[in-house]
């Protein structure tokens, strides 16, 4: 997965990660509204060359744009929650973007003394 993170990376931005700055930050796991799933590897993101990333938007965390689709928008929702894994499912009929009430975001408790729950 880190090579796919630094490959990925530095050909969809051209910004190249060295490998020890990959850092992981929650993964979920996502049903989609038609029953196809799929899993989310979320990581931190540190902008150290900003001059490569003038076509990028940033957004704060408690600001982001209300348009993102439903599983893109899970991941950071469970990392403001401190969740290190999510089940976001979303069910027959639901839109594909995000809606705020829909309420399909849960997240996975951590052992004991562990962040949120332990």
């Amino acid at each position: 997965m880190v090579d796919a993170v630094i490959r990925e990376s530095l050909e969809e931005t051209g910004v190249r990660i060295d490998r020890a700055a990959v850092r992981a930050a929650v993964t979920v796991h996502h049903r989609a509204p038609g029953g196809d799933t799929r899993v989310g590897f979320f990581l931190e993101a540190v902008i150290r060359e900003p001059h490569l990333c003038g076509g990028m938007d940033r957004f704060p965390l408690a600001a982001l744009p209300d348009d993102m689709a439903a599983y893109r928008r899970a991941g950071p929702d469970a990392y403001r929650r401190g969740a290190p894994v999510a089940v976001h499912f979303q069910h027959p009929g639901d839109p594909v973007a995000h809606g705020p009430g829909a309420g399909r975001l849960h997240i996975v408790p951590s052992g004991p003394g562990g962040a949120p729950g332990g």
